[in-house]
């Protein structure tokens, strides 16, 4: 695979993500949040994606312990 596809896999997988943050009804734990947008095998990605929003005030919080990245609940603040 290259860049260019890594690239828009991870663009979409972002859109994605967003999109399920945004019509959640409840907080998500990363694993959960993983498993819903089909990418159970990709959960350090999810967290990187999630954590990159997070930081940049992109709308997702981060809550937990952050020492156990798939015990963070993720959560849109809107």
């Amino acid at each position: 695979m290259n860049y260019w596809e890594k690239e828009s896999i991870i663009k979409e997988l972002t859109k994605t993500l967003v999109e399920r943050c945004l019509n959640a009804e409840i907080e998500n734990y990363m694993e959960e949040l993983a498993a819903q947008v089909q990418a159970t095998d990709q959960v350090e990605t999810v967290y990187k994606i999630v954590h990159h929003l997070a930081v940049n005030n992109r709308g997702i919080t981060l809550d937990g312990d952050r020492q156990f990245s798939s015990r963070l609940q993720v959560s849109w603040q809107g």
